[in-house]
Protein backbone atom coordinates (compact mmCIF):
# COMPACT_ATOMS: atom_id res chain seq x y z
CA UNK A 1 0.00 0.00 0.00
CA UNK A 2 1.52 3.20 -0.79
CA UNK A 3 1.76 5.77 1.71
CA UNK A 4 0.08 9.33 1.20
CA UNK A 5 1.02 12.37 3.06
CA UNK A 6 -2.38 14.40 3.40
CA UNK A 7 -0.68 16.92 5.38
CA UNK A 8 -0.16 20.64 4.08
CA UNK A 9 3.27 21.45 2.81
CA UNK A 10 4.12 25.07 2.91
CA UNK A 11 6.90 26.53 0.77
CA UNK A 12 10.31 27.30 2.46
CA UNK A 13 12.30 30.16 1.21
CA UNK A 14 16.09 29.08 1.57
CA UNK A 15 18.11 30.65 4.07
CA UNK A 16 21.44 32.20 2.85
CA UNK A 17 24.19 32.41 5.22
CA UNK A 18 23.56 36.60 4.69
CA UNK A 19 20.05 36.23 6.06
CA UNK A 20 21.36 34.16 9.09
CA UNK A 21 24.32 37.25 9.63
CA UNK A 22 21.90 39.87 9.63
CA UNK A 23 19.70 38.11 12.07
CA UNK A 24 22.21 37.33 14.33
CA UNK A 25 22.89 40.93 14.26
CA UNK A 26 19.29 41.88 14.88
CA UNK A 27 19.48 39.71 17.82
CA UNK A 28 22.91 40.89 19.09
CA UNK A 29 21.63 44.45 18.87
CA UNK A 30 17.98 44.27 20.62
CA UNK A 31 20.12 41.98 23.71
CA UNK A 32 22.49 44.75 24.02
CA UNK A 33 19.75 46.78 24.74
CA UNK A 34 18.21 44.77 26.76
CA UNK A 35 21.36 44.37 28.70
CA UNK A 36 21.70 48.40 29.24
CA UNK A 37 17.75 48.99 29.61
CA UNK A 38 18.13 46.16 32.50
CA UNK A 39 21.30 46.93 34.01
CA UNK A 40 19.40 50.71 34.53
CA UNK A 41 16.32 49.14 36.00
CA UNK A 42 18.82 47.32 38.66
CA UNK A 43 20.83 50.32 39.36
CA UNK A 44 17.48 52.57 39.52
CA UNK A 45 15.65 50.13 41.94
CA UNK A 46 17.86 50.12 45.17
CA UNK A 47 17.35 53.97 44.95
CA UNK A 48 13.23 54.51 44.83
CA UNK A 49 13.70 51.39 47.30
CA UNK A 50 15.30 54.09 49.21
CA UNK A 51 13.63 57.17 48.60
CA UNK A 52 10.42 55.35 49.32
CA UNK A 53 11.11 54.04 52.51
CA UNK A 54 9.46 55.38 55.53
CA UNK A 55 6.87 57.13 53.90
CA UNK A 56 3.94 54.70 54.16
CA UNK A 57 2.56 53.13 57.07
CA UNK A 58 3.90 49.98 58.56
CA UNK A 59 2.41 47.02 56.52
CA UNK A 60 2.59 48.66 53.32
CA UNK A 61 6.10 49.70 54.22
CA UNK A 62 7.31 46.27 54.44
CA UNK A 63 5.00 45.24 51.31
CA UNK A 64 6.60 47.37 49.28
CA UNK A 65 10.28 46.68 50.30
CA UNK A 66 9.90 42.98 49.72
CA UNK A 67 8.36 44.34 45.74
CA UNK A 68 11.47 45.97 45.49
CA UNK A 69 13.64 43.32 46.50
CA UNK A 70 11.71 40.93 44.47
CA UNK A 71 11.75 43.92 41.21
CA UNK A 72 15.51 43.60 41.98
CA UNK A 73 16.46 40.33 41.63
CA UNK A 74 14.10 40.10 38.51
CA UNK A 75 16.18 42.95 36.74
CA UNK A 76 19.30 41.57 38.10
CA UNK A 77 18.10 37.80 36.45
CA UNK A 78 17.15 39.98 33.35
CA UNK A 79 20.31 41.58 32.52
CA UNK A 80 22.75 38.04 33.16
CA UNK A 81 20.03 36.60 31.07
CA UNK A 82 20.59 39.46 28.29
CA UNK A 83 24.12 39.74 28.91
CA UNK A 84 24.38 35.47 28.66
CA UNK A 85 22.35 35.61 25.30
CA UNK A 86 24.00 38.60 23.31
CA UNK A 87 27.60 36.62 24.34
CA UNK A 88 26.16 32.95 22.73
CA UNK A 89 24.85 35.39 19.32
CA UNK A 90 28.52 36.94 19.25
CA UNK A 91 29.93 33.88 19.67
CA UNK A 92 27.46 32.11 16.93
CA UNK A 93 27.93 35.23 14.19
CA UNK A 94 32.08 35.25 14.76
CA UNK A 95 31.97 31.41 14.28
CA UNK A 96 30.12 31.75 11.33
CA UNK A 97 32.09 34.84 9.91
CA UNK A 98 35.15 32.27 10.13
CA UNK A 99 32.93 29.50 8.15
CA UNK A 100 32.28 31.85 5.47
CA UNK A 101 36.01 33.06 5.13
Amino acid sequence: MKDENFGYSLPVPELTTEDLVKDLQGTIRSYRRYTALSFLEALAIPYVAEKCSGIFPEPWNSTIASGMILLEILAVGTCLYSAYTWKRASEHLRELEQKLS
